[in-house]
């Protein structure tokens, strides 16, 4: 924990507006919590400032708080983790924009202040005594003379370009969730900096010594004349020494291969390549050339691409390890549903279809691919307790609230052993609710039920009604009954807006009959 303490007077703000956490998704939908002096308590406790009705929420699960003009969120030692922007944290330092998720509920954090500050004297922070109470940092009201004395204004405004440029690459970085998506956003970037003609980006491929093209950006009018010739002697010297390269002055002209440059851009007369850098291995190469008349690039380019590349280089590296991450731990929740399948043949591809249809269902809506994501991870592993407990008829309303909370017990100790899967019990445990709230096991009504439980709702009543069969007779129903039968359940049982994006995705030829398991016979026509 943080502690502030102003000396010899307050701080203040001019056109201050007070932070706030706005509810956007969640059984608090569309409620706003002010942050003033006090901390605020989230949780399930009556006692919360921000009281969230989920089972997925401990009592006391997280704690906002500021110290200045800074706002930290805490982690309380909650049972499922508090999330900003999708990743785990303890305490965190929260920015504008910042989305924070507590159990199957997501609150934004806005800071709209933005006011000038007015001038206050020195400042000391001390950290917690259970950090180390003896650290006192002073902050001097004179530094901020000191530091704009070390840069003379003409140096400063020299090199104004290139920092607003850095700055903007940061930025790309930030929002970038995928390696492709930020790889082409870098090289047009450089190639608007420095006015190059041909921009590539190259990625070493995993588990090789080979490069591969990720991204590359030419002028329009470039073009239209055809491919560029690449130095792939620069880009080679740079991999075998991970320096950087500047070269200018190769000979322009046609290229000797037509197949490689159809109407004759020729060679670059002046080339920059930068190493893409991670934990210091060459994963990359960042090449920037000038093909037509202009001056060849300076030591200045060559900085500004270095720097680019280095930033780049880490950020890709990181997203590409998520990705192998990601896709490993996709790898363990498949096996995890395989088992499920060799002990009832009748479940045999089930989870995967209702995955397939939640995927549907939530592009249909408008999610992001990492929520539709997240949402399949749950309908793969929605029935996972069926490996230790044998199923139980199909419409969940046979069940008791005993019978369900025993089978969330066991699906919570089979997927808490596994780090990282925890989004998903809030899922599992509520997509037996009903609209009307007289589902289990909690008996939670409408919007009070995670999106993505309404989503696995409908998407496994949909392969039950196709597979299993209607109860109580079991007569399988054809892919239009079965849509029919949806619609005329909600909205007592199911969202109406989840079983219109359903069939929207099926007019879009993204839900089929599926395969019936061998041995089952199909449906009545």
């Amino acid at each position: 924990m943080l502690e502030e303490t102003l000396e010899g007077g307050a701080q203040a703000r001019v056109g201050w507006a007070m932070p706030l956490v706005r509810v956007k998704s969640g059984p608090n939908a569309g409620a706003v919590f002010e942050i003033g002096e006090a901390p605020l308590i989230i949780g399930r406790d009556d006692r919360a400032e921000i009281q969230i009705l989920d089972q997925g929420v401990s009592r006391r699960h997280a704690e906002l708080f500021r110290v200045g003009e800074m706002h930290f969120i805490r982690d309380l030692g909650s049972r499922n983790g508090t999330f900003v922007n999708e990743e785990r944290v303890r305490e965190e330092l929260l920015r504008d924009g910042d989305e924070l998720r507590i159990g199957s509920t997501v609150l934004i954090f806005e800071d709209k202040g933005g006011g000038a500050l007015a001038h206050y004297p020195a400042r000391r922070v001390r950290l917690a005594p259970n950090a180390d109470a003896t650290t006192t940092i002073r902050i001097d009201e004179h530094l901020s003379g000191d530091l704009d004395d070390l840069a003379e204004p003409a140096q400063v405004q020299e090199r104004g370009p290139e920092i607003k440029q850095l700055y903007r690459c940061a930025q790309l970085i930030a929002q970038a969730r995928e390696p492709r998506q930020l790889a082409q956003s870098v090289v047009e970037l450089v190639a608007t900096a420095l006015e190059a003609d041909h921009v590539c980006l190259f990625l070493r491929t995993e588990g090789t010594q080979e490069l591969e093209l990720e991204a590359s950006y030419q002028p329009a009018a470039l073009a239209e004349r055809g491919a560029p010739v690449i130095s792939a002697g620069a880009i080679r010297k740079v991999v075998q020494t991970g320096r950087p390269l500047l070269t200018t002055g190769e000979p322009r002209g046609p290229s000797p291969d037509p197949r490689r440059s159809a109407i004759g851009i020729g060679r670059p007369h002046s080339v920059i390549a930068a190493p893409l850098l991670a934990m210091e291995h060459v994963h990359g190469v960042l090449y920037v050339a000038a093909h037509d008349e202009r001056e060849p690039f300076g030591l200045q380019e060559l900085e500004f691409a270095s720097a680019v590349a280095l930033q780049a280089g880490i950020a890709l590296q990181g997203l590409l390890l998520a990705r192998k991450q990601e896709r490993a731990l996709f790898s363990t929740v498949q096996t995890l549903a395989s088992l499920l399948e060799m002990r009832d043949p009748v479940y045999t591809g089930h989870s995967a279809r209702v995955a397939s249809y939640c995927a549907a269902i939530a592009g249909a809506l408008g999610l992001g691919a990492a929520e539709s994501h997240r949402i399949q991870m749950a309908a793969l592993l929605h029935n996972i307790d069926h490996i230790v407990i044998p199923a139980v008829p199909a419409d969940p309303a046979a069940g008791d609230r005993e019978a369900l909370r025993r089978r969330y017990e066991v699906s919570e100790k089979i997927i808490r052993r596994i780090e990282g899967l925890e989004f998903v019990l809030p899922v599992i445990r509520h997509y037996h609710e009903r609209m009307d709230g007289s589902g289990l096991p909690d008996g939670l009504p409408g919007e009070r039920i995670p999106l993505a439980a309404r989503i696995l709702a409908v998407a496994d009543q949909l392969d039950a009604l196709m597979v299993i069969g209607e109860p109580p007779q079991g007569r399988r129903l054809t892919l239009k009954e079965a849509l029919l039968r949806l619609r005329a359940d909600s909205p007592a049982r199911f969202d109406p807006r989840v079983v219109d994006a359903l069939i929207i995705a099926h007019r879009a030829g993204q839900i089929r009959q599926p395969e019936l398991p061998a041995g089952l016979l199909p449906p009545a026509p």
